[in-house]
This record gives C-alpha cells, sequence and structure tokens, in this order.
C-alpha cells in the first residue's frame, strides 16, 4: 500500500536513483512472496502425508535467505548514501558497502551449502554447520543497528528539531521500530542465535519473511517524508552557477534534499499552479505628464513610472 502511494504521488518528483530502488525493493519482497507461497502450498498440500517428499530438497524454502540479503543490499545502501551526502565521511561508506558486499556472498554460499546438504534432511537430523547462515544475519544485524544509530544522530533528531523544535514519542517510537533498520537488526540477531542454538527450524524462515517486508518500508518512509521548503519562490529566474563552495557545502536540513533537487522541484510546483505575476499600478510621479508630439528641447514621449509592490516597496522611473 506504500509503495502505491508513492508510485501515484510522489514518484515523479524524486530521482531516477530513488525510484529504481523502490522497484527494486517491491520487485525482490514480490519475488519472495511468491517463493514462500510456493514453500507453503508444496509442503502443506502437494507433499502432505508423504515423508519421501518431504525429505526432498525444496528450493523455495532454501533460496529465502539469498532473496531477502538482496532485498537488505539494497535498504542498507539506501541509508549509506544518505548518511554519505551528509557526512562525506568517505571511510564509513566505503567500510559499510564493503560489509553490504561480504553479507550478500556469505548468503549466496548458504544457499549452495543448503542444496548441498540438503536442507530438510539437516533440519530434522540438526547436524549441519551452520556457520555460513549466523555470519550472515550477524553481519545484516551489525550494520542495520550501526546505520539506524548514526540516522538518529546525524539526521532523525537534527531534522525533527529544526522542524517542530522537538521530537515527540510517537516520532521516536516510529524511528525505532518501523523508519530505521533498528528493528530489522533486532530480529536479524534472533535469526542468527535461532539457527546457532536451534540449528535449521523454521522460525528463521517466518522472520525472514518479515525482514523483506521492513526494509522496503523503512525506505518508503524516509522517501514519503514531509520535507520543509525554505526557498522564497522565483518568478523568471534561473539558479545561479555552482561555485566552489556550493559543491562542497552540506545540505542544510537532514532530509538529505540537494539543492538542485529542490529547485526542480519548485520548477515543477510552479508549472502545475501557476501564479500570476505581482500586481503593479503606474500613476504619474509629480506634475509629469505624458507629452505626445514632437517639441523642441523635448523627448517625443515622456512618461513617468511608479511601481508598488505588495510588501510596500516603491520604485520610481522616467522615461
Amino acid at each position: 500500500m506504500k509503495a502505491l502511494i508513492y508510485a501515484r504521488h510522489r514518484s515523479r518528483s524524486d530521482g531516477i536513483a530513488t525510484r529504481v530502488t523502490v522497484a527494486a525493493l517491491v520487485l525482490t519482497n514480490i519475488v519472495q512472496m511468491a517463493f514462500s507461497a510456493h514453500a507453503v502450498y508444496t509442503s502443506v498440500v502437494v507433499d502432505f502425508g508423504s515423508l519421501p517428499a518431504l525429505l526432498n530438497n525444496e528450493w523455495s524454502i532454501i533460496v529465502q535467505i539469498g532473496v531477502m540479503t538482496l532485498t537488505a543490499a539494497i535498504a542498507q545502501s539506501f541509508f549509506v548514501c544518505r548518511l554519505h551526502y551528509v557526512k562525506r565521511n568517505l571511510g564509513l561508506t566505503i567500510t559499510a558497502l564493503l560489509f553490504i558486499l561480504l553479507q550478500l556472498a556469505l548468503s549466496i554460499f548458504s544457499v549452495v551449502e543448503m542444496f548441498h546438504l540438503n536442507y530438510i534432511t539437516v533440519m530434522l537430523l540438526n547436524t549441519a554447520d551452520v556457520w555460513p547462515m549466523t555470519t550472515t544475519f550477524s553481519i545484516s544485524a551489525g550494520l542495520n543497528l550501526v546505520l539506524a544509530t548514526l540516522g538518529y544522530v546525524w539526521l532523525q533528531r537534527p531534522y525533527r528539531l529544526a522542524w517542530g523544535g522537538r521530537t515527540s514519542v510517537l516520532d521516536e517510537a516510529e524511528y525505532w521500530t518501523l523508519k530505521s533498520l533498528f528493528f530489522c537488526g533486532v530480529l536479524s540477531v534472533y535469526n542468527a542465535v535461532a539457527v546457532l542454538i536451534m540449528g535449521l527450524n523454521l522460525s528463521w524462515l517466518a522472520v525472514t519473511f518479515v525482514l523483506g517486508n521492513l526494509y522496503t518500508l523503512s525506505v518508503l518512509l524516509n522517501i514519503t517524508e514531509l520535507r520543509p521548503t525554505a526557498m522564497p519562490i522565483m518568478f523568471g529566474a534561473s539558479p545561479e552557477p555552482p561555485s566552489e563552495y556550493a559543491s562542497t557545502r552540506r545540505a542544510s536540513t537532514a532530509t538529505l534534499t540537494p539543492d538542485t533537487s529542490l529547485w526542480e522541484d519548485i520548477v515543477k510546483a510552479q508549472r502545475m499552479y501557476p501564479v500570476g505575476p505581482i500586481p503593479m499600478k503606474a500613476t504619474k510621479v509629480n506634475d509629469e505628464k505624458y507629452v505626445l508630439g514632437y517639441q523642441a528641447g523635448a523627448h517625443a514621449v515622456s512618461v513617468g513610472i511608479s511601481v508598488v509592490f505588495p510588501s510596500g516597496t516603491e520604485i520610481r522611473a522616467k522615461v
């Protein structure tokens, strides 16, 4: 539902990178939902009561961790880019991206290992070495918790203080549950511990399905958040060319809206809702008169104009 609202009302105002990110997250969620439905239908309906069939590998269960980790990698990369835009910390950005790639590689290795060891048999006998899955969930949990904490310190709290002057309990609860990756980190910790202690049972599978949806929801909540607009409306003007100082200047708000993007939003809004020109009134200045015809030592036409703006400013000119 949140994705549909974004597609109808906000997608056109965002850049291509943001739209591709949302589309990729929604697509991975649909794929994961389809795989989960196939796994449940096969296990409960098709193979019901058949022990030999239940002992066979069910590919739709095995690939769950790979699809979920792909969703996590996309969402985590989104938050890393937001933090990089604010702080320009190249070391932090590169480190986070390396850990994202590492967890993705480990999830692929886990999928291959489960296909090789026969997942269902291992789940029943509980004799497999589950370190790839445990490491994958552990890395994901660490990334989620760190990104959520840095996002609160660098983005969420300064933005709320600048926007409303304070933070409310509702804002804090939303951030630490759905809007950030904090709750995803808590569920990843549970998966890591559950797989390590209880082996390959079905509890991690249910949590994995929830994780995929939470990653997408956290990104959508950040994208669709209302942002303050501090730039004034300009009539018939164009933005100044970027200077060396402007190219290195950080965003003035925690919403990470660059100046160029904000200017494009203003221009689009003016095209959709055109504003009429500022009302002007022409009056005679002092005893100036409109003189028609040619006279010696005088202009052909003498006009006095006074422009009064709504703010009270008056500009006089004589032609």
